[in-house]
């Protein structure tokens, strides 16, 4: 029996946008351009996205046809997505972060949470980082929406995988980049590393922006996940999707597979640092200068 999957149709994709106000991480413009290098990856595969933005619904409606992918749009209301019922408690973590500011330089941390408090919290505003929370903590919410759904009833998907939009970011920048060429496990949650940000000091291993593994490992991720989101009333800390996963890991290393080669990601990481940050800002300048 294969306990593999690689770029097929046994495989579909899940991901969404929702506009945030006054989100200091990305502009609404650099979200555009991302979607449609990331679509053209997903060419020839199945996609079920989720937004409430209509300028949204048709580029991907667009994008979709023109790279011949399968689409089904789900309008969502960023205030109904399924993390709702968990985000005063994940503000009020982050606000016990500390007593009161101090003044540091957030953008020279590599501590998540700092960062979150910082930027996201203090200088977006409480309703702003709410909808960023809301974005970030329903991923798995809305994998296992779909798989306990009738939308998909007629198919026979081996591999659910969430994809950020804007996931082609990453694009030659990390250790095996093209998700659709991976070949990967069915009964484990595969994922990329994260960056060089570090949470409580310990670097963070795992990326949110392309999760995949078969309905039984997305059920008990979600499990652990919302056990992770009932613990926060003890933390004193500004948490996002993967500081959380990254306290799942270290309980449940079974659960998990490293998408390449763990060493040699660390060592890339020292290497292409510059690289990676010089064409970030390529990345950028470049859908800054287009939508104009």
């Amino acid at each position: 029996m294969n306990n593999t999957s690689r770029q097929s149709m046994d495989r579909v994709y899940i991901s969404g946008y929702w506009t945030v106000g006054t989100n200091v991480k990305k502009a609404k413009s650099v979200y555009l351009f991302g979607i449609e290098r990331t679509f053209q990856l997903l060419k020839n595969s199945n996609l079920i996205f989720f937004t409430d933005d209509d300028e949204i619904l048709e580029v991907v409606t667009g994008l979709s046809k023109k790279w011949n992918i399968k689409l089904k749009i789900i309008k969502k209301n960023i205030h109904d997505l399924p993390a709702q019922q968990y985000i005063d408690s994940v503000i009020c973590a982050a606000e016990r972060m500390y007593s009161s500011p101090i003044p540091i330089d957030y953008k020279k941390s590599m501590e998540k949470g700092v960062i979150h408090y910082y930027r996201d919290l203090k200088h977006a505003g409480r309703e702003n980082y709410q909808k960023l929370l809301l974005i970030w903590l329903s991923k798995i919410f809305l994998v296992n929406e779909i798989i306990r759904s009738d939308i998909i009833l007629n198919e026979e998907y081996k591999l659910y995988c969430w994809i950020d939009c804007s996931a082609e970011r990453f694009s030659f920048v990390r250790s095996n980049w093209n998700f659709t060429k991976q070949s990967l496990p069915m009964n484990k949650l595969s994922h990329y590393t994260s960056g060089s940000l570090s949470y409580m000091g310990v670097s963070i291993p795992i990326s949110a922006s392309f999760l995949a593994g078969n309905p039984i490992v997305w059920q008990e991720i979600e499990e652990l996940f919302i056990q992770e989101l009932k613990d926060i009333n003890n933390d004193n800390y500004a948490h996002d999707e993967e500081t959380l996963l990254t306290n799942i890991i270290l309980n449940k290393p079974e659960l998990f597979h490293t998408i390449g080669d763990v060493h040699e990601v660390k060592i890339n990481k020292l290497l292409s640092n510059l690289v990676s940050s010089t064409m970030k800002k390529v990345v950028y300048y470049r859908s800054k200068i287009k939508h104009m």
